[in-house]
Formats: structure tokens, C-alpha cells, sequence
């Protein structure tokens, strides 16, 4: 676990230089999101999410939280790949500022 911790803050700090280049999975995220986008930030865009006030990364984390942990969610994302946007969208939003709890 640790090993996995380790890599997913090295790919977050490697992702922070081309987060506008790259958006990740997000896992049916915009499914729980009216049409698709939380405050004009797609799932995908960590950085624009996590520039949102607290408050609204609060917001985002209660909104998508139920597609997230769905039984629909496995048909289009593996565990291994819900961990990993979890553990980005913390890593990215630590970051700037932000925390997140999952």
C-alpha cells in the first residue's frame, strides 16, 4: 500500500505540470453531476476542481461520491482506477490548499 501511495503522489506531482494536456478517468463521476459538469469543471479536470473554494470541493466530493461507490460504476471503471482518482483528486487538492474526505 504504501508503494501505491508513493506512486500516486509522484503521478500527481508529475500531473500538476500537465493537467491542462491530460484529463483522467473519472470514473462515471459526471453521471451524479447536472449535465456532466460540476461548476463548469469537468470530472476529469483536477485542476479546476480543486481550485474551487473549499466549500465546493466539499460540494463536489458529496455530489459524486454515490456514482462513485455505485454498482454501475464497476461496468466502466476498475477498483484499481477508482482508487487512483480518489487518491488524485486529494493529492491535487492538498496541493492547492484543499482537503478532501472521502
Amino acid at each position: 500500500m504504501k508503494t501505491r501511495t508513493i506512486s500516486a503522489t509522484l503521478m500527481a506531482a508529475f500531473l500538476l505540470e500537465s493537467l491542462d494536456a491530460y484529463k483522467l478517468p473519472s470514473c462515471g463521476a459526471a453521471n451524479c453531476l447536472p449535465d456532466g459538469l460540476f461548476y463548469t469543471c469537468d470530472p476529469s479536470d483536477l485542476k479546476c476542481l480543486c481550485t474551487q473554494p473549499q466549500n465546493r470541493v466539499d460540494e463536489y466530493v458529496r455530489a459524486v461520491k454515490p456514482c462513485l461507490e455505485s454498482e454501475e460504476r464497476k461496468a466502466s471503471c476498475t477498483d484499481g482506477a477508482l482508487f487512483q482518482y480518489k487518491d488524485l483528486l486529494v493529492t491535487v487538492c492538498e496541493s492547492e490548499g484543499k482537503s478532501v474526505q472521502w
